[in-house]
């Protein structure tokens, strides 16, 4: 009797994922990205590892103040998350890397119909106009960029040690000072954080956890320290504010100004 419960059970759950699979393919990935299907469709299923808004991106939000910003995810897989980046940042351009590649060795990440999943990413952001979605590898990928151009980067690709620690070292330069470099899975898989601590400790840099994310700011020099800060007057001439004598970010988060860069612009505005 038992055995042919669990057959009929089986033999609806098959019939149900071939119906959502082929009659309502959007439904059908939704669901997968979700990791709901096969689990009886049971919400408390999800792993909180995968809750959304993550916490780097919670903390971004209210970093950035509604400003304007341009980013990177590194490991997009289905797009919950960058859907969520979306939502949760004002953003400028938003560039979605991932080879989308069972050749590729992912490690910790099922690699099975990856090109069935690269196609659902294409449609489901086909309407998102700043959003560019870029297939290929992290470390090719990153050359398309200048240094200092970038708000925020987040990393969820391979999550072995050498790749972390390379998606660190590699994309760090990228981001403007008093921008954000963040990650995935600190402590649910090993290599990431002994990655991020290893990478970290060579220049004593700062870094936050909030499970399962961490996050590091890209410090630098302060106003004091930018050719647009008078110090006589307290007067930032790119922005045209005035400048908190104490504060200790850059608040046009521009590379340092020449005196004749200054010059020109104080011709330019009388």
């Amino acid at each position: 009797m038992e055995k042919i419960r669990i057959l009929t059970k089986l033999r609806y759950k098959i019939i149900f994922n071939i119906i959502i699979k082929y009659f309502t393919p959007t439904l059908y990935y939704r669901l997968i990205s979700l990791d709901l299907l096969g689990k009886g469709l049971n919400i408390s299923h999800i792993n909180i590892v995968n809750k959304l808004p993550r916490p780097a991106i919670i903390f971004m939000k209210r970093h950035f103040n509604n400003k304007l910003v341009k980013g990177v995810e590194l490991g997009v897989n289905y797009g919950n998350n960058a859907k969520s980046i979306l939502k949760q940042l004002k953003i400028k351009k938003l560039y979605l890397i991932d080879i989308w590649d069972k050749t590729y060795d992912y490690n910790y990440v099922k690699i099975n119909k990856l090109d069935t999943i690269f196609e659902y990413v294409k449609k489901r952001f086909k309407k998102n106009t700043n959003v560019r979605i870029i297939k290929e590898f992290s470390h090719k990928a990153v050359h398309l960029f200048n240094n200092n151009s970038l708000d925020f980067i987040y990393i969820d690709g391979n999550h072995s040690y050498n790749f972390v620690y390379k998606d660190i070292d590699l994309w760090y330069p990228k981001i403007k000072v008093n921008g954000i470099i963040a990650g995935h899975d600190i402590f649910n898989i090993p290599d990431v954080l002994n990655a991020l601590k290893d990478w970290t400790k060579k220049d004593n840099i700062k870094y936050t956890i909030r499970p399962p994310d961490w996050f590091i700011i890209k410090e630098g020099f302060t106003c004091s320290d930018c050719g647009y800060y008078d110090k006589d007057t307290l007067y930032c001439i790119h922005e045209g504010m005035v400048i908190n004598q104490n504060s200790n970010i850059c608040v046009c988060y521009l590379p340092l100004k020449t005196q004749d860069d200054i010059n020109a612009i104080l011709k330019k505005e009388t």
